[in-house]
């Protein structure tokens, strides 16, 4: 698999999270009309998900990064740099970061990433090269590119929500890896004006060796193996792909971050929401080692490990 690497000698001080979840939530059951519940939880893990009514892409993404600034105790104007992640923005132009800052009241630089569903992994590792604090949000609006017809697996794998996260680079190793296969272009895709269409035979095919050597790849960055990691936090893609992958690297389960069952695919948005969610949750912890590890349409692909402060 041909790649790119490189090797920080930093930490990341992680300052805070943020999570913003639509108001509806919807269960398989309701959704029985498309496909069958339980064949939806068996092939996906998925029982549920988030799906914005009322709800805009900028302002999902203005609540996450605003609980983030809130739990970090830093002003929306202490903020050196706003990067936004997302595939789903409310206009062509100008770019959803703009809209998130106009509802944030911030005034310093910023900019979009579009990096399919690994957006959340694109935007941490250039938070890492910026003077900090970052914030980075990755905010998704997916479900109304979806067509809701019977038999459409797209209507019932995404979600939609927004994770934020306050970044202070520190000082030991980051490594990193990442790359394309365009072999993939057409494997997931969203024409314009048009619904979501996805080959997944071709995605369960290359998904598991494509996340496990990208794993591999970044910790040996820093001279360690996918085992040594006390944290994974994969792309939300399809529980059977994560588990398929884990189990082949001999992870155990209780390091792996779960979220796609009751946040369904957000696509760019999954690994900062499953981020934000663990951290609500008390399982990260200063001087962890954490692995962040993600693939999406393109195929771009990608995977980064630090060590938490």
């Amino acid at each position: 698999m041909s790649c790119l690497k490189w090797r920080k000698e930093q930490t990341t001080k992680l300052l805070a999270t943020g999570l913003a979840l639509p108001r509806l939530e919807v269960t398989n059951e309701e959704l029985a009309l498309i496909l069958p519940p339980d064949v939806v939880e068996r092939k996906t893990g998925i029982c549920s998900r988030r799906i914005a009514i009322d709800e805009s892409v900028s302002e999902l993404g203005a609540e996450a990064v605003l609980q983030a600034c809130q739990s970090a105790d830093i002003s929306i104007e202490a903020i050196q740099h706003l990067i936004c992640s997302t595939n789903s923005g409310e206009q062509w132009v100008p770019p959803t970061v703009a809209r998130v800052a106009r509802r944030l009241g911030y005034r310093g630089p910023g900019f979009d990433v579009n990096a399919a569903c690994a957006g959340s992994a694109t935007i941490l590792r250039l938070a890492l090269s910026l003077s900090s604090p970052t914030a980075i949000v990755a905010t998704e609006r997916v479900t109304p590119f979806v067509s809701r017809l019977a038999g459409d697996w797209p209507s019932v794998i995404f979600g939609d929500g927004a994770g934020a996260a306050i970044i202070d680079p520190g000082k030991s190793p980051v490594g990193w890896v990442g790359g394309m296969n365009p072999d993939g272009h057409d494997w997931i895709q969203v024409p314009m004006n048009e619904h979501c269409r996805m080959n997944g035979p071709k995605l369960l095919e290359s998904a598991v060796p494509m996340m496990r050597e990208a794993l591999t790849g970044a910790a040996q960055q820093c001279g360690l193996r996918p085992q040594d990691l006390d944290i994974i936090i994969p792309h939300q893609a399809n529980r059977r792909i994560i588990e398929a992958c884990m189990q082949e690297m001999n992870i155990s389960s209780d390091r792996v971050v779960i979220t796609i069952d009751h946040f369904g695919n957000t696509s760019s948005a999954s690994i900062l929401m499953a981020l934000a969610s663990a951290n609500n949750s008390k399982r990260l912890q200063r001087g962890q080692w954490i692995g962040f590890v993600a693939f999406g349409a393109g195929i771009i692909w990608e995977a980064l490990v630090t060590r938490l402060e």
